[in-house]
Formats: C-alpha cells, structure tokens, sequence
C-alpha cells in the first residue's frame, strides 16, 4: 500500500539511470521511473513483470517545474526512458506515459500569449520507449512515448482476428490516447509527433501474404 512508488527522487538535481522492478504484485499507486522537480529525468526503466495488476499512472520519467520557477530558467526534460510490460501483467486500471513534463501556471501564461507555441527543445521528451514483451491486453493510456514496440509476439491468436487486437487503449479523459504529445503535458495545443512501431514475433509461425494483423484500438 502506497501513495506512489518512486525509483529516484530528486529537488533541484536530476533523478537518472533509475530502475523500478514490479512483479506479482498489486499495486494502486501511481510509479514514476525518475521523479525530478526543477531538473531532469531521464534514463530510467520500469518493468512490470507476472502477475501483477497495476492500477495507477506509470511515468518512465516525469520532470516537474515547480511554481516559483523564474522565467528563462526553465527546466525539464524527461527523455530515454523505457517502460517494458510482460508475463501475464494486468493493466486495465493503468496509464502508460514514458515521459512527463509538467509546467507552472506562468509558464502556460507564456506560451499563450506567444501564440500558443513553445520551442520543444525547452521541455523534451525523446526516445521514450514503451517495449510489450510478449504481453497484450488493455490499458487506459499510451502518451509521449517515440518507440512502441510489440516483441515476442505468439502471433497465431492475432491473425485475421480484428476482434482481438494485441493493444486496446480503454481510456476515455482527455489524458487518455495512443499519442506522442509533443512538449509538456498540461498544455495540450501544442499537439503530437510520430509513433516507431517495432514488431517481432516467436519463431515457427507462419505468416502468409494479405494476413492481417491489429496492433493498437482505440
């Protein structure tokens, strides 16, 4: 029982390189890879492993500006972070975010009164990875991360079964998508960038030409 599980924590430095391990557990709490407020998280891994059932937000890293940030002393990036799900994982009730970034109340000011655009390179999150390692199912949220990759896949379950895609994306808020959204997460009209799908299967299936496959529904 916990408010949140942190595998770093940091207040004026970086939280980086982080590791959080979850296996057949249950856990109702929110899990943050590197929490960094005024600083960086990057780095970090999160692995949620057999039977576990996760019922909260997963942040890979999660960079926060506090109130009280001064103006051009602007900090956060929350990049290279990798969230890998597997075994037999049950994540209807989680959030799935590689990186976070969020912003003060001034800092939204700003950005909207310069046209409601903001240089991404002052709160990035690159190279985030999410990896479901011979895992499927559901869960409410898929954001801000580059690469999304389906490893390990037994296929055969799959094949020409729309009703039966290997990710369902249940969530219905506005936080809620499969979605690369671009710079921080509390301003969202500053809109998304491209999705890398990754895809391996097990060997000895058989694959044929016109078979489909469905990855990701919404």
């Amino acid at each position: 029982i916990a408010s949140w599980i942190e595998g770093g924590y940091s207040y004026h430095n970086d939280a980086n390189y982080n590791t959080v391990i979850i296996k057949d557990s249950v856990i109702n709490a929110h899990i943050y890879g590197g929490d960094s407020h005024h600083k960086d998280a990057t780095g970090n891994k999160v692995i949620i492993a057999g039977d576990s059932d996760i019922n909260g937000t997963i942040y890979g890293g999660y960079a926060m500006v506090p109130d009280g940030e001064d103006i051009g002393n602007w900090s956060g990036m929350a990049d290279d972070n990798t969230i890998i799900i597997k075994d037999n994982a049950k994540m209807d009730g989680a959030q799935i975010y590689g990186g976070y970034v969020s912003i003060t109340k001034a800092m939204e000011d700003y950005i909207e009164n310069n046209g409601g655009k903001v240089d991404e390179s002052m709160f990035t999150k690159e190279n985030n990875t999410l990896t479901l390692d011979g895992w499927s199912g559901s869960v409410q949220a898929v954001r801000s991360c580059d690469n999304v990759n389906f490893y390990n896949m037994n296929l055969s379950q799959f094949v020409n079964n729309s009703n039966n895609p290997v990710l369902t994306i249940t969530g219905t808020s506005v936080h809620d998508s499969f979605s690369n959204i671009i710079g921080t997460d509390n301003t969202e009209n500053l809109g998304s960038k491209n999705i890398n799908i990754g895809l391996s299967f097990q060997g000895g299936q058989d694959i044929n030409a016109g078979e489909t496959i469905r990855l990701v529904q919404m």
